[in-house]
């Protein structure tokens, strides 16, 4: 079972769900609604997107959600939430969710095709809550009221998302490390290679324990193939010390 959810208290969560409603989706009970192919989407009502849940079981859920930076970039995004470090926004502490590295990336070249509108399109870190036990996938506009606002942007989510669900091609898996938040290596890897990422570790983690990549390892649905660096968004010393944990831990590398 696959569920969608979003905040009709979140304006661009709410836009989105709108397009599909208006589309594809019919109420079938307070809050919720389902499509043709028993897809169900449902009006959690957070105020926040980090306290999204699912109310039924689900095999994953896609959450439409918006994106905030100072930036104001206009951007559509995806990632998995989860903390690499302390919660803070959400979750518990140094716990990843499962990761769905062939479905985030089906995410994000569907968004990528369906990109007319001028808005850069990227991966995001993992990052905020919520802690769940089961894969979650958030898929964003942003990064202002204004882009929350834009239809467009939150139709091409939408039908972004809807064409994923359709079926998704399965690809070899991998944990990001290094590089910004918008991880533009992984991002372009994935873009153009039949590579998807579970978990995606940004530079400006620090501290960062061998047991928090062997937990990236082990919280994704699909086999972990190894690790990718990003060489050159690592410090020198940074990128020593996770060849050597790797090494020690016996996970394979490969340096991009």
């Amino acid at each position: 079972m696959v569920v969608i959810l979003y905040s009709s208290l979140v304006i661009a969560s709410n836009n989105i769900a709108k397009h599909l409603i208006e589309t594809e989706f019919v109420e079938v009970g307070e809050g919720v609604y389902e499509n043709k192919g028993g897809i169900k989407l449902y009006d959690t009502r957070v105020k926040s997107m980090i306290e999204i849940y699912s109310p039924v079981e689900t095999d994953y859920a896609i959450v439409l959600s918006p994106h905030s930076s100072a930036s104001k970039r206009p951007s559509l995004t995806t990632h998995i939430p989860g903390n690499w470090g302390i919660a803070e926004a959400g979750g518990e502490s140094f716990t990843l969710n499962p990761g769905y590295g062939s479905l985030m990336r089906a995410l994000l070249l569907k968004l990528d095709e369906l990109n007319t509108i001028g808005y850069a399109v990227s991966y995001e870190a993992d990052h905020h809550g919520p802690t769940v036990d089961y894969p979650m996938v958030f898929v964003e506009v942003g990064s202002s009221i204004e882009e929350w606002n834009n239809l467009k942007a939150c139709s091409i989510v939408g039908d972004a998302v809807m064409d994923v669900l359709k079926g998704f091609k399965k690809v070899e898996n991998f944990v990001g490390i290094g590089g910004g938040h918008y991880a533009p290596k992984f991002t372009d890897i994935s873009l153009n290679e039949e590579k998807g990422f579970s978990h995606i570790l940004p530079k400006y983690h620090k501290d960062i324990k061998p047991d928090m990549l062997k937990q990236a390892v082990e919280k994704s649905v699909e086999e972990v193939k190894g690790f990718i660096i990003d060489k050159k968004g690592l410090s020198g010393s940074k990128r020593k010390w996770f060849i050597k944990t790797l090494e020690e831990l016996g996970f394979e590398y490969w340096l991009v």
